[in-house]
């Protein structure tokens, strides 16, 4: 399944995926900024991807954050905040894929129950 747009961008679909692309093993969770390499769920050519994010967290109030790789600044990227403790949190968003292929995150350091993170589609 596809789009192309008036710019000549191609929406491309990830399918029915059988499986979650990165999970909470993925991701380290201590409050600093570490890279996820994406290139195994996104192909490359890639130049915005369409995300999907589930968590879940035993304290409200935490943060989940994610940004292109190279970023700075923690102005222009995803803030993920649980409201209500074990609880999900869902966010679909979009984001620039740099061409390493990387996204940085930022879990806070608490028990996370669950961590997902899957592409929905991608721009090529």
């Amino acid at each position: 399944m596809f789009f192309i747009g008036p710019s000549g961008m191609k929406f491309v679909s990830a399918g029915d995926l059988a499986s979650e692309s990165f999970d909470k093993n993925d991701f380290t969770q201590d409050n600093a900024w570490h890279e996820l390499d994406v290139s195994s769920a996104v192909p490359a050519g890639t130049a915005l991807v369409v995300w999907r994010i589930i968590a879940t967290c035993a304290t409200a109030g935490f943060l989940a954050k994610i940004r292109p790789n190279g970023y700075t600044n923690e102005k222009n990227m995803l803030d993920l905040m649980v409201i209500v403790a074990n609880k999900n949190v869902c966010e679909t968003f979009a984001m620039v894929l740099p061409a390493d292929h990387k996204l940085e995150y930022k879990f806070s350091n608490v028990a996370w129950g669950t961590i997902f993170l899957t592409p929905v589609g991608w721009f090529v």
